[in-house]
């Protein structure tokens, strides 16, 4: 099965505001500080109107090309007990393998790989290891 989509998460971008800029500071360590209720002194609304985004996001658009090989089943029968009672049984298996990019251009990150410095890696180079043909 071939899976051509368009993958925007963030295209006309994203900003978070968390009320880290406009907290009260003070203290040994010169962080935001709490009242008396321990709450945070700090409101994101006031972070946003003053412009300061404790998190940006942007991306681009990009056409994923996803490949995969599916295979269904599907048996069924029909059973008459008594005239006026009839058994009806379905079965059915699928099987879909990980799906792959179709350039190469997918990978997971594991960072507990590698002693805890992490490993990126492609599922097609790591498929490919291990099959006869690999396109």
């Amino acid at each position: 099965m071939r899976n051509i989509f368009q993958n925007e998460p963030s295209t006309r971008g994203d900003l978070g505001f968390s009320g880290i800029f406009s907290c009260l500071r003070g203290g040994s360590s010169g962080g935001c500080v709490s009242d008396a209720n321990k709450r945070a002194t700090g409101l994101s609304y006031a972070d946003g109107l003053l412009g300061y985004a404790q998190q940006v996001q942007l991306s681009n658009v990009h056409f994923l090309d996803q490949r995969l090989w599916m295979i269904a089943g599907f048996a069924q029968d029909d059973w008459k007990v008594t005239p006026k009672l009839t058994i009806n049984l379905g079965l059915r298996y699928e099987f879909a393998t990980p799906a792959l990019e179709g350039k190469n251009q997918m990978a997971n990150f594991d960072p507990t790989a590698n002693g805890g410095a992490g490993v990126s890696s492609s599922p097609r180079r790591a498929a490919c290891k291990t099959a006869l043909w690999c396109s």
